[in-house]
């Protein structure tokens, strides 16, 4: 079998293609040049294709790329923490998916495993697990772009063999995370002996390490499972318990400091996923 893997230089691409280094599979890496310095050596038996935006290559580059290949794993997104959910690089990069896309039916590639997010789901119901069959709503280009392309792999399912799998991943944490986002700051700002200041600390989140996330998400690649799948933990932990809990390893409880306020109307108290596995 011969897997295509985009984003293997981010966050949770890298752990995706460490668990693919354990199977006896083909590998080929869809990378920018500047990125190559992110991943460890890179084995001898991957092909690397090098490009410098996927998401602006045309259908003739892709029919090229994917030619041999049975599966794509597309990990590749704009996610810079605090810009990703307003960007129209959104757009970008949905546009750059349905043209490899057009190349996958093309080439009939059998099988294509895309990320969500649990922020597709309509928060109305949030007052319960998300389920794979709560409805969806888009509130955000980045909910809007990537809700397009789970409708857009459905119509393709139906017209092809082609098959897919949709992982709607929840919060992700973990080792190589973005320093900017709120587990990696809590420990960068205690070990500098700074004040944390935590707004809505009474959020409920599901959070799941990063490691058991490619695990689950390379299971499903490598046996082909196809459908709707949330990648979550299932397990709910407020916002301020997990400050507390990061602030007592380095014994700075009192670094902590809670803001009270109003929480954005956008912004549902809990977000808990019920796990597909």
């Amino acid at each position: 079998m011969n897997y295509l893997i985009t984003g293997s230089t981010g966050f949770i691409g890298r752990k995706i293609l460490d668990e693919f280094k354990n199977h006896e599979v083909k590998i080929t890496l869809v990378l920018r040049k500047k990125s190559t310095h992110k991943l460890q050596l890179i084995s001898k038996d991957i092909k690397v294709i090098y490009v410098d935006n996927l998401f602006e290559e045309d259908i003739f580059w892709w029919r090229k790329t994917l030619e041999n290949i049975d599966c794509v794993i597309h990990s590749a997104w704009y996610v810079e923490p605090g810009k990703y959910l307003n960007s129209e690089e959104n757009f970008n990069c949905l546009k750059g998916t349905l043209i490899m896309l057009q190349a996958i039916k093309e080439l009939r590639t059998s099988f294509f495993v895309g990320l969500g997010t649990c922020y597709e789901y309509d928060f109305n119901y949030s007052d319960k697990p998300f389920k794979t069959k709560t409805p969806l709503k888009a509130t955000s280009p980045y909910t809007l772009a990537k809700i397009s392309l789970f409708n857009s792999l459905k119509i393709l399912e139906k017209t092809t063999n082609f098959k897919f799998a949709w992982c709607r991943l929840f919060y992700l944490y973990g080792q190589g995370e973005d320093k900017r986002r709120l587990i990696p700051y809590i420990h960068e700002m205690i070990k500098n002996s700074k004040k944390v200041k935590i707004n809505n600390g009474e959020l409920i989140r599901d959070y799941l390490d990063v490691n058991d996330a490619a695990k689950l998400i390379s299971k499903i690649a490598l046996d082909r499972i196809s459908g709707e799948f949330n990648i979550c933990s299932g397990k709910g932990r407020l916002i301020k318990d997990i400050a507390l809990e990061i602030a007592e390893t380095y014994n700075k409880r009192n670094l902590i400091e809670f803001i009270s306020g109003e929480r954005g109307t956008n912004i549902p108290k809990k977000i808990i996923g019920e796990p597909s596995f």
